[in-house]
């Protein structure tokens, strides 16, 4: 697969990170092509998938974090800290010990955004929404694996470490969530919000939410064999209705958007807002 490259210029901390912008991959893709299409039933889809190229693609913050399973599913707590480090940060210690679940190292010092509802929904916490983006770009292995090593079990860590390696192998770049994307994914929601229900766990219909409006905030085509976010996607962006949609994997343009005729320039959202810590 080719991908078409463009240059841009955003106000976001690691945009010198990435020169180009290339096409983005839900946490699903990246699940079946590092478990090498092991669990699918389907051997339609296994093919479409295989013959996806993910390398030198983008992923969203919300897709590294959940596919490395650094952040909690049903709450505001992450299973490990990581810190933004400095480039040439000295060699990381390594002898200590493989410790139990629950220890926090780093979490009074980790990144975090608080995705402010104004009362809609109960807040949202991101723990190391720029950490994470840092560490990947910079291909930064050891300084991932040590807050690994000092939370997680031998076992848990060795899938932590293949998985990052997985990332690193595969040329990833992540794109951390701006305020930007947040005003996307609020005005894609004031869109949709009257077919849309918001699952039980509304904490996982905003991550899918978030991860299709990064896409959308960089034009960029969006890969998903996520069934509500491809509904998402039908709903409210063009859909390029190929044969990876015809097989169960969407293959998501993003970049014009349906708006009912309305401008989207001059869309200020004055109801969400990112903090930023």
């Amino acid at each position: 697969m080719c991908y078409n490259q463009i240059t841009f210029s955003i106000r976001d901390p690691f945009s010198f990170l990435c020169q180009t912008i290339k096409d983005f991959f839900d946490t699903q893709i990246l699940f079946y092509k590092f478990n090498d299409n092991k669990n699918s039933l389907d051997k339609d889809i296994e093919d479409v998938i295989q013959e996806c190229d993910i390398t030198g693609g983008q992923i969203s913050s919300v897709v590294a974090l959940e596919f490395l399973s650094v952040m909690e599913k049903d709450c505001n707590r992450a299973k490990m800290y990581p810190v933004k480090l400095a480039i040439n940060h000295p060699p990381l210690p390594t002898h200590y010990r493989f410790r139990r679940k629950g220890c926090e190292i780093g979490k009074h010092r980790a990144d975090k955004i608080v995705l402010d509802f104004n009362s809609e929904f109960d807040n949202i916490v991101i723990y190391s929404n720029e950490a994470i983006s840092q560490l990947i770009n910079r291909k930064d292995l050891d300084g991932l694996l040590f807050f690994a090593r000092n939370t997680y079990s031998r076992k848990d860590y060795i899938t932590f470490r293949n998985k990052v390696q997985f990332l690193i192998d595969n040329d990833l770049s992540v794109v951390p969530i701006t305020q930007e994307i947040v005003d996307v994914m609020y005005r894609i929601y004031e869109e949709i919000k009257g077919e849309y229900n918001v699952k039980a766990n509304y904490r996982n219909s905003f991550m899918d939410l978030l991860i299709l409006a990064t896409a959308v905030t960089y034009k960029r085509y969006l890969y998903t064999k996520d069934k509500e976010l491809q509904k998402l996607v039908v709903r409210y962006c063009n859909y390029d209705s190929g044969i990876d949609a015809a097989n169960g994997t969407a293959h998501i343009e993003s970049s014009a958007i349906k708006n009912n005729g309305q401008d989207n320039k001059g869309f200020v959202n004055n109801k969400w807002r990112l903090i930023r810590s």
